[in-house]
């Protein structure tokens, strides 16, 4: 791979690891992608576990639009290009500072369970930590790392399974150095507005306000983004949250100033943000923002806008997210046709399942999920389950993929040959 540094080389596995109960008997198989330079000091080279949140999600996102060594193309937008889709050298990848280890949660992505009645013993907030717990110990075992430096990085909900897997693995005997929170929650007030729970607003404001920046909807006196994310951030945490304190105690004259300062910054009406409460509904605000123009801008990524049918309305994102619709394809497309270079790995990695789409049990009560991690996205059936687990000692020319019948997930479309023998997947040819 070439990276902004210069050219790297690196071992390549596609594996899933068997985790075992206390009897010995295989439970929950976990899918990894690994990345480990070549002739780097195991004492002195980092190894990093990374994983997406969902919970549910497979850790593509991190893996293929991040950390690997190669990534799905975007524009400087972040829009997709138009196809073809074709992978690309990521010369930002993190393999240039440590050896990267990317984990799908038991269920999500390639990771299987052995049996659907196992999913109480993996879905949920402890159950998941001690899944990654016992991988971690494992993987550092098969690998003859235990001598590493040792990172986390945890995505979305993965902030909040980071946070309790550095606890699980020190009282486990496995110190971390170090834990690395992308757009990581920890804490889901932030997340979800409520009567009472005022944080939500105090997180999401500074967003707000910097999205109106960039789509030019504030007024001329705030030059660059950092100026208005300085100038939100002091209002959120001096006068706005004061004024959320008070509730229905404050006087309408300290109402209308913080409205008047709300409608500064997120580039709506002073009557918006008062008939709002001074608690403005991000749901409604991506419509609301730029409803003059017919368009709603993204969740995923508030840069790119699509589309509305109608400009009345509100209450989230109608029709659909419109950057979960720009990735989306680029995602799918380049994913199933990547193959890494083989004068650089000696291996080629063979595939990946469509994203998050294969978790089937719920965090909430244990209770199952219907459909994929993101809307419109079919949750795999039954079959699928043959993919790796059940196929013994093979050698086919395939290329992995998943399209239409999950259950056909090998499909001859590589130019190569596939093992898969104990769920380990390696290319020759």
């Amino acid at each position: 791979a070439l990276l902004a540094s210069g050219p790297i080389t690196y071992d390549l596995t596609a594996k899933q690891l068997p985790i075992r109960n206390e009897n010995g008997d295989i439970e929950v198989r976990m899918f990894y992608v690994s990345y480990e330079k070549k002739g780097a000091d195991p004492t002195k080279r980092p190894v990093m576990f990374c994983f997406n949140g969902g919970p549910g999600s497979a850790t593509i996102w991190l893996h293929v639009g991040v950390l690997g060594p190669k990534r799905v193309p975007f524009a400087d937008d972040g829009n997709s290009l138009q196809p073809p889709f074709q992978s690309v050298d990521n010369k930002e990848s993190w393999i240039d500072i440590a050896d990267i280890v990317a984990v799908d949660a038991p269920a999500a992505g390639f990771s299987r369970l052995a049996s659907p009645s196992l999913g109480s013993r993996y879905f949920g907030v402890r159950q998941d930590i001690a899944a990654f717990t016992n991988f971690v110990r494992e993987w550092l075992t098969e690998h003859n790392r235990w001598r590493s430096p040792i990172f986390i990085a945890g995505e979305s909900y993965g902030g909040i399974r980071g946070s309790g897997l550095v606890g699980s693995l020190y009282n486990a005997g496995i110190p971390v150095n170090g834990f690395i929170s992308i757009s990581g929650t920890s804490n889901y007030q932030t997340l979800r507005s409520a009567r009472g729970n005022d944080l939500f607003y105090t997180s999401f404001i500074p967003t707000m306000a910097t999205t109106a920046w960039y789509h030019k909807k504030l007024g001329p006196r705030f030059r660059t983004v950092e100026q208005v994310r300085d100038e939100v951030i002091a209002f959120v945490e001096g006068d706005y949250l004061i004024a959320l304190n008070k509730g229905d105690a404050l006087p309408m004259a300290e109402q209308e100033k913080v409205a008047a300062k709300l409608s500064e910054f997120l580039g709506v009406s002073k009557e918006y943000c008062l008939a709002s409460n001074l608690r403005p509904s991000l749901g409604a605000y991506y419509r609301e923002l730029l409803k003059d123009d017919r368009l709603q801008f993204g969740r995923l990524d508030s840069r790119i806008v699509g589309l509305v049918e109608t400009g009345v309305g509100g209450g989230g994102p109608g029709g659909g997210d419109p950057s979960d619709q720009a990735m989306t394809h680029g995602w799918f497309r380049s994913r199933r046709t990547m193959r890494m270079a083989r004068a650089e790995t000696g291996e080629a990695f063979v595939g990946c399942p469509a994203v998050g789409t294969a978790f089937r049990g719920g965090f909430a009560g244990g209770r199952r999920l219907g459909g994929g991690f993101f809307g419109g996205l079919p949750a795999l059936d039954q079959g699928a389950n043959v993919a790796l687990e059940d196929l013994g000692q093979v050698v086919v020319a395939v290329e992995l993929v998943l399209v239409g019948d999950a259950g056909k997930a090998l499909d001859g479309l590589g130019d190569g040959h596939v093992a898969i023998s104990e769920g380990f997947i390696k290319r020759r040819g």
